[in-house]
This record gives C-alpha cells, structure tokens and sequence, in this order.
C-alpha cells in the first residue's frame, strides 16, 4: 500500500485510543480495490496486542438474519451466562442457541453490547468489519446500533463498505473516510514500482486515464 498516510493516521489515532480505554467507530467507504481491505489489515496489526474479531459481509448470506453477528460474537458465546436474562435470552434467539419467538431487536443490540463490554474489561477489542454492504439487515442495526453507543469501553469498531453499494446500509452518526485513487502522478510511481521499469510518462498517462 503506497501512501494513505492519512488513512493511516486516523487508524492508528482510533486503535491508540481503544489501547487507552477510550472507544471509537469508524467506517471505511470506496470503491472496489481501492484498499478498503488493505486498511482493515493494518488496523489489526496495529491491534496485534487487542482482541481482534473479524467478520466480512458474503453475498449469499445477505437474507440469513444475524449471520453476520453470530460469527462476530462466536468467541463469546460462552460468556452469555454472564448477561442480565432478558438480553441473554434474546440474544441467544438471535444467535440460534435457543428457541422462542422473534426476539427484541433492542434487546439483542442491548445484549451484544454488553457481551462486548465485558469482554473488553478484560483486554482492549477491536471488532474490524469488512463488506459492509453485504452484512445482512439484522446484523447491520445491531453492529451501528453498538458502534453509536461505544463511550470509554476500549472497544474499537472498524468498518468497510463499497461505495456506491449494491444496497444502502444505514450508517448514520458514525464518523466516515472516504478513500480516492491516488492522484496521477503517484499513480505513476506506483505504475513504475510494481512493474519494475521505468515507464514512458505518456504511456503512464494513458494506463493511469484508463
């Protein structure tokens, strides 16, 4: 990843914080291969002392509710005994480990985010979420549903998605960078740098243009 010194200016200020107790959100918007993931990969090696869960949007499970959160929070399910009883009992519904009706949609965002809570008294977390624009509906509220509630937990949540999206995801309220290509000339450089020539500056302009 050539640059992005910004980009990775205000990761490394969001995983400092978390370190520090102090919670933070943030969602990564750009286009496809535009180093979305890249980014996402480095918030985490920055994190390499944090908790680190992961969890990406797949296409195919876009209509399956609280996929996506199932696979966030697997590591803690264990600790769900630890939860007042009615986020435990909802939450379980959601997650498939109970039967019942549908369950509260405010008590499931209630319950993930105290599950994540008391995980992070333990040792700082860092919930990076990739794809955005896939994760399925339920999942997304509760996930921004948490991330507009984090205070001074140590829990970071990082998040990506496409734009534009195939489907527009809610994301109201939480703090945005939006990531562009390089400018020509840098793009030029990096033209010359991956292919290990030097490249004719009027053919490095029409690869760049195209």
């Amino acid at each position: 990843m050539l640059d992005r010194y910004h980009e990775k200016a205000t990761i490394d200020r969001l995983v400092g914080g978390v370190r520090d107790g102090v919670s933070g959100a943030l969602v990564l918007r750009g286009e496809p291969g535009i180093g979305k993931t890249t980014l996402l990969d480095y918030a985490a090696d920055r994190g390499v002392d944090m908790q680190i869960c992961r969890v990406g949007g797949v296409e195919p499970e876009m209509g399956l509710g609280f996929a996506a959160l199932h696979q966030l929070l697997l590591p803690f399910v264990p600790a769900l005994e630890q939860l007042p009883p009615p986020q435990r009992d909802a939450l379980a519904c959601a997650l498939g480990l109970a039967s019942g009706s549908a369950p509260d949609a405010f008590l499931v965002g209630l319950a993930t985010l105290t599950l994540l809570t008391n995980a992070a008294a333990e040792r700082p977390l860092l919930c990076v979420i990739d794809d955005m624009q896939w994760v399925d509906h339920a999942s997304a509220a509760v996930l921004v549903f948490v991330a507009r509630r984090l205070f001074a937990d140590g829990i970071g949540m990082l998040f990506a998605i496409r734009d534009p999206a195939e489907r527009q995801v809610r994301l109201d309220g939480l703090r945005e960078l939006t990531l562009v290509g390089l400018p020509d000339r840098e793009a030029q450089e990096l033209l010359g740098f991956v292919s290990g020539v030097r490249v004719n500056p009027r053919v490095g302009e029409r690869i760049v243009a195209e």
